[in-house]
């Protein structure tokens, strides 16, 4: 009886500790006149980045100068915005700009190349890392070029 007394206490004790949630702190921008920008995740492997146009010009997002910003505070890899991109492209590094044009929003989920590896012929996302992440974001307006540094805080239980 002891034994299954025992057992029962040590199930209920491991169970309660993982009830934890895991928490978010979302990147927000919205004083900007010419754009809004959202950051959060959704699956804790991707960002999910949301950009909306505020102004009558169109605003493009260069991947190409836009990084994976690690906990260390340094950017260490290329974003990637696709699952099916092939390894040679991601060696490559050749992103295509998105345009949004005016007053229209963009939702992307966007992959850290750092955190994923090649499966076969999938790519395989580890989660983002607990604390302070995030992303150099490189945007042109009106043939100006923008730069921001979106961060997020992730808590696991």
């Amino acid at each position: 009886m002891k034994k299954v007394l025992l057992s029962l206490t040590l199930v209920i004790v491991l169970a309660l500790s993982g009830c934890g949630a895991w928490k978010v702190t979302p990147f927000t921008l919205k004083n900007n006149p010419h754009y809004d920008i959202k950051m959060t995740t959704v699956d804790f492997c991707s960002y999910h980045l949301t950009i909306t146009n505020k102004t009558t010009s169109n605003l493009e997002i260069v991947w190409e100068r836009t990084f994976y910003i690690d906990q260390t505070n340094v950017t260490n890899g290329f974003l990637m915005f696709d699952q099916e991109l092939s390894a040679i492209d991601t060696l490559k590094g050749s992103r295509y700009p998105i345009i949004i044009f005016p007053n229209e929003r963009m939702e992307k989920n966007i992959y850290p190349v750092t955190l994923a590896y090649l499966r076969k012929i999938t790519w395989v996302h580890n989660y983002l890392p607990e604390g302070r992440t995030g992303v150099f974001l490189t945007m042109k307006l009106n043939g100006r070029e923008l730069n921001h540094r979106l961060y997020i805080d992730i808590d696991y239980p």
